[in-house]
């Protein structure tokens, strides 16, 4: 479950994490109105730091134990975060989502348009023309460059998406996802239609 998302500030990445007022504080083990402390996983390689979580004046934030992760993390202000909480409990901050798409047939014949609520903020447009995202796919870590066009308005994937689609074997039906890694680089992940 998505516990909040958010697109990071500069007082985020140096002080505190102040959480978004839709966070589902449900998921966080408050009991009464206490500070607490949560162990939260983060990285590759599954570091765990414990976060203190303070609730004053009706504002939620990440104090100590945030900092530590966003400069291991090497965030800066403008990437987007979110925070999970897995089927086991577990509580993982996860590079965040840009677009996922249920392909249809047209997207594997030519181009990918990417959907209207992509979060273009965290795709790497300095201004009006196309770009080249190096994306990595699969386990192999293959990585494809792949152009990203902007054309009346419209994003579409161009140059390099066919390649992507055939070396994925994606079918319609199959939905793909974009994920700004860690790391600062763009990952797709695909689930199958068939599933």
């Amino acid at each position: 479950m998505e516990i909040f998302n958010k697109q990071l500030t500069r007082v985020d990445i140096d002080r505190q994490l102040v959480l978004p007022n839709n966070t589902r504080t449900e998921a966080l083990p408050f009991q009464g109105t206490r500070d607490i402390v949560i162990p939260i996983t983060f990285g590759h390689n599954g570091v765990e730091v414990d976060v203190h979580c303070s609730c004053r004046e009706g504002r939620i934030a990440f104090t100590r134990g945030w900092v530590e992760i966003a400069r291991n993390l090497s965030f800066n202000a403008g990437d987007f975060v979110a925070l999970r909480k897995e089927d086991n409990g577990s509580i993982n901050f996860i590079a965040m989502e840009i677009f996922n798409k249920k392909l249809m047939s047209v997207d594997l014949e030519r181009q990918l348009v990417l959907p209207n609520n992509t979060k273009t903020e965290a795709l790497p447009f300095h201004g009006p023309g196309d770009i080249v995202i190096p994306i990595t796919i699969g386990h192999g870590g293959v990585q494809v460059d792949v152009r990203c066009s902007c054309r009346a308005g419209r994003l579409a994937f161009t140059e390099g998406w066919v390649e992507i689609a055939r070396n994925l074997r994606l079918n319609a039906g199959d939905v793909v996802a974009l994920r700004r890694e860690d790391n600062g680089r763009y990952k797709m992940t695909v689930r199958s239609g068939s599933a």
